[in-house]
């Protein structure tokens, strides 16, 4: 069983990402940090960028939680564009 979770980052002047990725209880189980540089090539976005993934899930029910930087207005300010989610069995 696993999850994939992607997005779109901004390569936009001074826009970053910031991310915590939370499965099944209150401890991180990712971070996720864009720092706004874009790679040669791309435009003002980048389509279908990998946020997180876990192949190793146990089957059955799980939660999972995007938190957008450190939350309770702690830290820069940060641009989050979720995308989809992948869950496979």
């Amino acid at each position: 069983t696993a999850i994939y979770v992607y997005g779109v980052l901004s390569t936009l002047a001074d826009q970053t990402a910031d991310m915590y990725m939370f499965l099944d209880d209150p401890d991180p189980v990712g971070y996720f940090v864009f720092n706004g540089s874009k790679p040669e090539g791309s435009g003002s976005y980048i389509y279908n960028a990998l946020l997180y993934s876990n192949t190793s899930l146990q089957p059955g029910e799980h939660s999972f939680q995007l938190q957008n930087g450190e939350g309770h207005n702690i830290g820069p300010s940060s641009l989050i564009l979720f995308d989809y989610l992948i869950y496979t069995m």
